[in-house]
């Protein structure tokens, strides 16, 4: 029997915000340490939700924190990271497409996306996308996988998630998905086969 997985993106297949931090501080003249804290929090969230733009993110990003710099630099760094890949992950997803229904769900923003699809193509092995943007909500809430599960006309039962993140794992558990916390390809391979998927 077939079954579906559903992959995260941002530190499953390829870079998310972390290791952009050495080269955006000296944008705003900051601490790498204060990187990572500085873009998340409610105001990403709500980017996330699709509730604004990426000029509007930028701003209340820079003066919630004080920031003052290059903002157009700053696009420039993070779309230069997320061209980097996970090492392995796509190869699992290629051995694991023609065995399963494979889904991405992933909490983002409709510009970044837009880059993103447009530098990696192996997104397109995927019979659908859903984007937290287009959902109105992220995957610590309920209703994100509801939606997803609604959407692709499968039982939480036959379905499995992989994120970094464990409160998503958790939250896709909750809604009685099978849950696998990302550390790595190797593991993800393993995890997968102990489940009969791969």
């Amino acid at each position: 029997m077939k079954r579906c997985v559903i992959f995260d993106l941002a530190e499953v297949l390829i870079a998310g915000l972390p290791r952009c931090e050495e080269e955006l501080a000296p944008v705003f003249g900051i601490s790498p340490d204060a990187v990572l804290p500085g873009l998340r929090g409610e105001v990403m969230l709500a980017y996330n939700r699709g509730e604004m733009s990426e000029d509007e993110y930028w701003a209340r990003t820079c003066a919630r924190n004080g920031w003052r710099g290059d903002v157009e630099r700053a696009k420039a760094v993070l779309r230069r990271n997320f061209a980097r890949k996970v090492p392995g992950t796509e190869d699992v997803l290629r051995e694991l497409a023609p065995l399963h229904r494979v889904f991405l769900l992933s909490d983002h923003n409709r510009e970044w996306i837009d880059h993103i699809e447009g530098i990696h193509p192996f997104l397109g092995m995927f019979e659908r996308r859903f984007y937290s943007y287009d959902l109105g909500c992220v995957k610590t809430e309920r209703r994100a996988f509801e939606q997803v599960l609604a959407a692709i006309g499968a039982p939480a039962a036959e379905c499995v998630f992989i994120d970094d993140f464990p409160q998503n794992v958790a939250t896709a558990r909750a809604v009685g998905i099978d849950g696998i916390v990302f550390t790595g390809a190797e593991a993800l391979r393993a995890a997968l086969a102990g489940r009969g998927l791969l």
